[in-house]
């Protein structure tokens, strides 16, 4: 690797480490939550996208980070058997349903589900 600042060599691979990253983090995000074409012709439609998708972008950050650093045994953290799109999947199969005016009850959730949400210490309620 040849760069031009004044960073050790050490420094400089942290840097293009933490670059590659951020690509598939994006991917990620495109991928997974459709967010590539905007499709509004208002600015204010598109401050509002552009709104909504960065905080899309730091839910899905914070939950990788979570699977990250989340043991899942003593020796593997939870990314290496959740991606991403599972731990969403998980959590869009959570529903709140409507008995009443007043009465709102969460739907029951899998075993793998309770389990994932149980280790990232995750309430819905």
């Amino acid at each position: 690797m040849i760069h031009n600042t004044q960073l050790t060599s050490e420094e400089a691979y942290k840097e293009y480490k933490s670059r590659l990253q951020i690509e598939p983090f994006f991917d990620y995000y495109k991928n997974t939550l459709d967010a590539s074409c905007t499709y509004m012709q208002r600015e204010e439609s598109l401050n509002g996208w552009m709104f909504i998708n960065h905080l899309g972008m730091q839910i899905i950050y914070t939950l990788f980070h979570k699977l990250k650093k989340t043991p899942m045994t003593k020796k593997l953290m939870l990314n290496h058997k959740y991606a991403i799109e599972d731990t969403i999947e998980h959590l869009k199969s959570i529903k709140k349903i409507q008995f009443s005016k007043d009465e709102f009850v969460i739907s029951e959730q899998n075993k793998l589900t309770k389990v994932l949400l149980e280790k990232l210490k995750l309430s819905i309620t």
